[in-house]
């Protein structure tokens, strides 16, 4: 899965997205954690992409991890051989892949995973548990040449809905079959990875008189 966030916009909605991050703390929000943490499936995030300039994407994923955290230290127990997986990972990833920088963090809750470039492939470096790769791109169009069939779900906070239309119809993508803002990402519909499932389940009958 692959989330946009627009660093334009973010840091003006700071006290709308820590209310969001208040609501998560009120409801049971241990099952949907342990869900988004605790798989490498398609249902996990795990590369977040910054849109915007740098003094604003800077003070956008400050605002996010730090109530992200919060959220995940109130209601998620990283279990030890977790987080000893997680942090070899990045250590693996660090090694071969070189033009990266591991963010130093108060704990292991999250390890973040600052991408200078966005190589083919990536979609295979997954970890899990809280492990992110972070990319700041100054335009949409700088995910393309990693975007393949593996690719299922978009996921976006601070990007108009115009400019996420506007980047599908004019390059599209050979992945991306769905487009939802956070926290929309683990709702279904009929139409799932780019098909109706209605029709594809469905045996019609055709009558030539």
């Amino acid at each position: 899965k692959l989330y946009i966030f627009g660093g334009e916009n973010f840091h003006k909605y700071t006290k709308k997205y820590s209310l969001i991050f208040k609501m998560l703390r009120k409801l049971n929000f241990k099952h949907h954690c342990i869900q988004w943490l605790q798989v490498k499936s398609r249902i996990a995030a795990h590369l977040v992409v910054w849109l915007g300039t740098k003094a604003n994407v800077e003070k956008a994923q400050e605002i996010f991890w730090e109530n992200l955290h919060g959220v995940i230290a109130d209601k998620y127990k990283l279990q030890s051989v977790s987080a000893v997986n997680k942090l070899a990972d990045a250590y693996r990833f660090a090694a071969s892949a070189g033009a990266c920088r591991i963010v130093k963090m108060e704990d292991n809750l999250i390890v973040r995973i600052q991408l200078e470039n966005l190589s083919q492939g990536i979609d295979d470096q997954r970890s899990m548990c809280g492990y992110f790769y972070e990319y700041t791109a100054d335009k949409l169009e700088e995910i393309l040449p990693i975007i393949n069939r593996k690719f299922q779900t978009l996921s976006y906070y601070g990007v108009d809905r115009a400019t996420l239309q506007g980047f599908i119809e004019d390059n599209r993508p050979v992945g991306i079959d769905r487009i939802v803002p956070i926290g929309k990402t683990l709702d279904f519909s009929l139409v799932w990875d780019g098909y109706d499932l209605v029709n594809m389940l469905s045996r019609t009958v055709s009558f030539i008189a």
